[in-house]
């Protein structure tokens, strides 16, 4: 049984994640909610518990920000990654909020 606390959506964005000195670009997010995304990664895979940072691309006010949230790998799976956001700044926290509840 799935433990989610906030909503989940689909929703395709153009993402990086940053693992130390890797950079996984090219990436796409599958869903998203406040608590956490699935990173489609074209079969790149990260350690379970590893910490990330999932740069999201985002139209905001008219330009391009990509916010870095700071997250924890909690599934592995041969098309991407389950990831569970840990403690975003302010802002990435508002950007996660205007995506998900956009519209």
């Amino acid at each position: 049984m799935e433990r989610r606390e906030n909503r989940r959506i689909p929703i395709a964005i153009e993402t990086s994640l940053h693992y130390g000195s890797i950079l996984l670009l090219n990436c796409n997010t599958r869903d998203l909610s406040l608590d956490g995304v699935f990173v489609e990664t074209g079969g790149e895979v990260l350690p379970h518990d590893a910490f990330v940072d999932v740069a999201l691309v985002v139209l905001r006010d008219g330009e391009i920000r990509r916010p870095r949230l700071p997250a924890r790998v909690v599934r592995v799976q041969l098309d991407g990654l389950g990831l569970s956001f840990r403690y975003p700044d302010y802002n990435g926290y508002t950007a996660l909020v205007d995506l998900v509840y956009a519209g």
